[in-house]
């Protein structure tokens, strides 16, 4: 995830309506007037989120315009931004972030971060993550939030072995929170979640494709066929080779 474009408008009354298809996950913060997003109306402490690939518009009222900071991010995973942000169907939150956002921009003014390349990939999308803790916004239960959302990075990362200490500081939250919340929530710790999301996606595999066991191993981000048949085994008392003959077998 990389901040692509950030800003602070202070719109003119006869500012341009934005009516396209969103190129990036966009959130905006409303501090002052109100307007309207997709139809809705969006005023002070009220924010709304431009999802990447979907159709968009928004305009402030001319008789009320709004103030407002945004902040864009790229990458594969920018999705994260915007879900990290408890807003309602219609992409509508409310926030009380006028003070951190001013900061925040201050801060990426003044240290001039085209000169460092890390700033745009860690250190300000964290920053911009940890703006919506549970004292910054109206959300649903933090942890909830959390345990969703590191499973959405552990199900579209089943083939790159994604760790569990890299989920918690994408989500700028300890290991140890993360794992006390998933087992509140979920009944299991984050690794157990991960272990069980392979072997059911393995099993999938096995069932529905040919592909050879070094390539099923691979995709659900084993490097060693030996150690997936080994881990395979623990779970189902079966080899993979010999769980995907029982379905031919029931086959014939």
């Amino acid at each position: 995830m990389r901040i692509y474009g950030f800003g602070h408008e202070k719109c003119p009354p006869d500012h341009k309506p934005f009516r396209k298809i969103s190129a990036k996950n966009t959130c905006h913060y409303v501090v002052a007037g109100q307007g309207y997003f997709n139809g809705i109306k969006v005023s002070s402490g009220m924010g709304f989120i431009s999802r990447y690939g979907k159709y968009v518009e928004f305009c402030q009222d001319p008789s009320d315009p709004w103030e407002y900071y945004w902040i864009s991010m790229e990458g594969d995973d920018s999705s994260l931004f915007p879900d990290a942000v408890s807003s309602d169907e219609n992409g509508i939150f409310h926030h009380d972030l006028q003070r951190k956002l001013s900061a925040f921009f201050e801060l990426v003014y003044a240290i001039n971060p085209m000169e460092n390349d890390s700033l745009w990939t860690d250190t300000f999308p964290k920053i911009a993550l940890s703006l919506h803790k549970p004292d910054n916004v109206q959300a649903l239960n933090c942890g909830k939030r959390y345990v969703y959302l590191a499973k959405k990075m552990i199900d579209d990362n089943l083939n790159e072995n994604l760790q569990i200490g890299e989920i918690a500081d994408r989500l700028c939250i300890s290991r140890c929170y993360l794992r006390d919340v998933f087992v509140r929530y979920e009944g299991m710790s984050p690794l157990q979640y991960k272990q069980k999301r392979r072997m059911e996606y393995a099993c999938w595999l096995l069932h529905q494709s040919n592909y050879p066991i070094g390539m099923i191993a691979s995709s659900i981000g084993y490097d060693d066929p030996l150690r997936f048949s080994r881990e395979f085994r623990k779970h189902f008392s079966l080899s993979p080779t010999e769980y995907r003959k029982s379905f031919n077998d029931n086959a014939e």
